[in-house]
């Protein structure tokens, strides 16, 4: 009995960046969330099937990100595949996964649906099971407790991306089209454009608004390869659009942009921003 406790005690993922990119205490981190979400509205009613939100330090892109989380309230959602850019080095060019155990947060712990995962890692060998990727990244983690606050009896697919290339980035948008449900939620962690001055990023960022909107993959994959704008996590916007477009949710609409000078919270200057948008497709 002690020998199975130990083993799935080994594949919870524990909190790596709890205490710098958001609180470490529970009743800290609910207090930020909950105010984030209170703080953010939209008139957006349509259904929300995937999301685009960023992954920085909560006092620069949480109160951004929770544009898009608010619009998960009241919703029945039983799996949530969450798809990043790996900020660490890999070995692994394909989609690095956490295929079973949990994630765990101050909030809690969230089970991953194995069942779904061992699908994906079974119909494609770019997909393999590599917690040891998962360990230190944040672009994942940071999505957790929103997700904790605004959904119930829930589990997780995490995905990281090593290649963001469009040719990864369409066989995973075809993959998870393959295994799609209603009651799926697709997350896309993804940054905009980092340290330049408010001026330049606001240029940058509003080319990848503008192909967001218009569920237009190729767009924004180009402008991304050209640097007509730039993303951290271009592959798993691109994976969402290209998904979008093969299921038939064609209505997109990004619910805020913001830079790291216009956080509520933070202390950066206009001199070298970070730009953030949150987005839904649906």
């Amino acid at each position: 009995m002690s020998s199975s406790r130990s083993s799935d005690e080994a594949r919870v993922r524990k909190a790596a960046v709890a205490g710098s990119f958001y609180p470490s205490t529970t009743s800290s981190l609910r207090s930020m969330v909950q105010r984030y979400l209170q703080q953010a509205a939209s008139d957006w009613q349509g259904k929300p099937r995937m999301l685009i939100v960023p992954h920085a330090g909560y006092i620069y892109s949480g109160w951004v990100a929770a544009y898009a989380y608010n619009l998960l309230k009241g919703r029945k959602i039983t799996t949530v595949v969450m798809i990043g850019p790996a900020h660490y080095p890999t070995s692994h060019h394909g989609y690095s996964m956490y295929v079973d155990g949990a994630f765990e947060t101050p909030l809690g712990r969230v089970s991953i649906d194995s069942s779904l995962a061992q699908k994906l890692l079974d119909d494609d060998a770019d997909f393999a099971d590599r917690p040891e990727s998962h360990r230190l990244e944040h672009c994942l983690e940071v999505q957790m407790p929103f997700l904790q606050e605004m959904l119930t009896d829930f589990r997780i697919v995490p995905i990281l991306m090593r290649d963001q290339g469009m040719h990864r980035c369409r066989r995973l948008a075809e993959a998870l089209a393959d295994v799609w449900f209603d009651e799926l939620l697709l997350v896309a962690s993804t940054d905009l454009s980092h340290y330049h001055p408010k001026k330049v990023a606001a240029l940058l960022d509003e080319k990848v608004e503008r192909y967001i909107e218009a569920v237009d993959p190729d767009g924004l994959q180009n402008a991304i390869a050209s640097g007509e704008a730039e993303m951290c996590g271009g592959g798993p916007a691109v994976v969402a659009l290209l998904a979008a477009k093969k299921l038939g949710f064609t209505e997109a609409r990004v619910l805020r942009r913001a830079d790291s000078s216009d956080s509520p919270d933070g202390h950066a200057g206009p001199a070298e921003v970070v730009g953030y948008l949150s987005a839904v497709i649906g």
